[in-house]
């Protein structure tokens, strides 16, 4: 904006942004004057400046997380990137286990270094209950994944033997590849084929030890994926294996406090207990911090201060979220 916005002016701004909902920052003269004075990398400083006067929802109370949104589980995301890694990944719900494949996932896959990743959920790989059956859905999906990465050539093929050899052939022809194959939700997938001997894991299991792992599938699902783990004389055992839970007290702070410091939200000076209420109520599960979060800013976005910020989040604001049905049910 080629010009200077008053006090009033940022006050309606920020109104009229969370009227209709709009995720826009404003760049005017004043801003830019002191944006010139910053000495490092000037984004951060101008989103800061101006993201309060928008209407920003950063929390995903369902689905994928932003990248920005995901804190720590750093030893546990560079172990699975790794080819002698974890490659079995389980824990309760709400945990952030399908969010932490999401960001391996982004981290890993570089073309352009031979890297490449490939997420996908397989709840209704062996579903008794209507899903995807036969002992060689699960490689019609590997193939599906590889083509959508260009690693093989289109082709109808979904038997073992046959997507077996089209990987070993694609990655003997390129010794220096990595592919990392990330199979969310795979109880269901894991249960039918313990039925069958581990029949499917077994051959998964020999292709990443041909390789050296260098083609490496990890399975991810609740805390029923244990159970397999235990049973012996089976592929799974042979795997390193992690299991996901709560985040520790400073990364369950800083997914909450830093997204809202940002969007211009404060908890007060002296009085810690909004903060700590939020965890009690959460119990350190970063999904359910994201869903209470969710809703906790979009009840501060429906008040008009006739002030700028930053904007206080009292422990009335958190208990009335609490009282909200749809937050406990969640």
């Amino acid at each position: 904006y080629l010009g200077r916005l008053t006090k009033l002016h940022r006050v309606r701004l920020q109104h009229f942004n969370r009227e209709q909902g709009l995720s826009m920052a404003v760049l005017d003269e004043l801003l830019l004057l002191f944006l010139a004075r910053e000495t490092d990398a000037r984004l951060g400083a101008f989103l800061n400046c101006s993201l309060p006067l928008a209407s920003v929802n950063p929390y995903a109370e369902t689905g994928p997380v932003f990248p920005e949104m995901f804190v720590n589980r750093v030893r546990e995301r560079k172990s699975l990137q790794e080819q002698s890694g974890f490659a079995i990944v389980y824990g309760g719900r709400q945990l952030g286990k399908s969010a932490m494949l999401q960001q391996v996932k982004r981290e890993f896959h570089n073309p352009a270094n031979e890297q490449f990743a490939y997420l996908e959920d397989i709840k209704f790989v062996g579903d008794p209950l209507g899903g995807e059956s036969g002992p060689d859905i699960l490689w019609h999906h590997l193939r599906r994944g590889l083509e959508n990465m260009n690693l093989l050539p289109a082709s109808t093929a979904i038997k073992a033997e046959k997507v077996i050899q089209q990987i070993r052939e694609m990655m003997r022809q390129n010794p220096n590849r990595r592919v990392l194959i990330l199979l969310d939700e795979a109880d269901n997938f894991l249960a039918a084929d313990m039925a069958r001997q581990f029949v499917i894991v077994s051959k998964i299991k020999a292709l990443m030890d041909e390789t050296q792992r260098r083609f490496k599938v990890i399975f991810a699902g609740l805390h029923d994926v244990q159970r397999y783990i235990g049973v012996p004389n089976q592929p799974l055992a042979q795997l390193p294996d992690l299991q996901v839970g709560p985040l520790d007290p400073q990364s369950a702070i800083q997914l909450i406090r830093q997204p809202l410091a940002a969007l211009g939200f404060r908890f007060p000076n002296n009085d810690n207990t909004p903060l700590l209420s939020i965890l009690a109520y959460t119990n350190y599960h970063p999904g359910l911090i994201q869903l209470f979060c969710q809703k906790l800013l979009t009840k501060m976005y429906q008040e008009r201060p006739h002030e700028l910020g930053p904007y206080v989040i009292t422990k009335e604001h958190v208990e009335a979220i609490y009282r909200q049905e749809d937050v406990q049910d969640g």
